[in-house]
């Protein structure tokens, strides 16, 4: 009866094995509905599952008119149990694909390789030319969001950066200022006021506007004194009347 048992068990291993040397593969992209190519040939459109030899490495090519081609290599990974069937084993259970699933972003073909330098002029004509897309009726609303948003997020640590290195170049020239002028301001020589027959820019302002203060207060108290001997007079010749 065991024996029996035993021989049912590994007709019925055997018999999965050939279910278990697949794996199902997902693909998807954004924009959706570009056309697949597993290992040459064309498997259908985004979004799409196939289910492919996972013993074997796998080529997958992502094209869509208007964008860049995405390219993945699916590698053949072994994942190992603690404890092994050897049936399975030989038969590829134990492996899987790698990526599973593909997600793929796929770039405008107006877009360059690298973002290194120009990244404010390269954003703008790119946000311009996609912009030029949609106003022509060539993509959608939905697809022109995406574009968008797969242009910023190409050109945005690229941008960040530059930014961040204007900020810092500001901080430095300010700071290089600000020593000139304090090392300027060593180099000139000590006013000493206190010399005899010199008097500097500031004593000598100092000066004019006390001496103007002091001629408009006598100005004032001649004015007051003509006003008072004004009334006085007029007072007398009251008195005589």
């Amino acid at each position: 009866m065991k024996k029996f048992f035993a021989l049912s068990l590994l007709a019925l291993v055997l018999g999965a094995c050939g279910s278990v040397s697949n794996d199902t593969v997902c693909v998807n992209s954004v924009p959706a509905n570009a056309d697949v190519y597993i290992d040459g040939e064309l498997s259908g459109k985004t979004p799409l599952c196939a289910d492919l030899d996972k013993n074997a490495p796998h080529e997958v090519v992502i094209k869509l008119d208007g964008y860049k081609d995405a390219n993945y290599t699916l590698a053949s990974t072994n994942n190992p149990p603690f404890v092994k069937v050897c049936p399975l084993d030989d038969a590829g259970f134990y492996k899987a694909l790698d990526p599973n699933p593909v997600d793929a972003r796929l770039l405008p073909s107006f877009l360059p390789e690298s973002t290194k330098e120009n990244n404010y002029e390269g954003f703008a004509d790119a946000i311009s030319k996609a912009n030029k897309l949609f106003k022509e009726g060539k993509i959608c609303e939905h697809e022109y969001s995406s574009m968008c948003k797969t242009i910023t997020d190409f050109y945005a640590p690229n941008v960040q950066e530059e930014m961040a290195q204007e900020e810092k170049a500001k901080e430095e020239a300010a700071k290089a200022e600000a020593a000139a002028k304090e090392e300027a301001a060593k180099a000139e020589p000590a006013k000493v006021c206190e010399k005899k027959n010199f008097r500097c820019p500031e004593c000598e302002k100092k000066a004019e506007l006390e001496a103007q203060k002091a001629a408009e207060l006598e100005a004032q108290k001649a004015a007051e004194c003509a006003k008072k001997a004004e009334c006085e007079k007029k007072a007398e010749c009251k008195e005589q009347k």
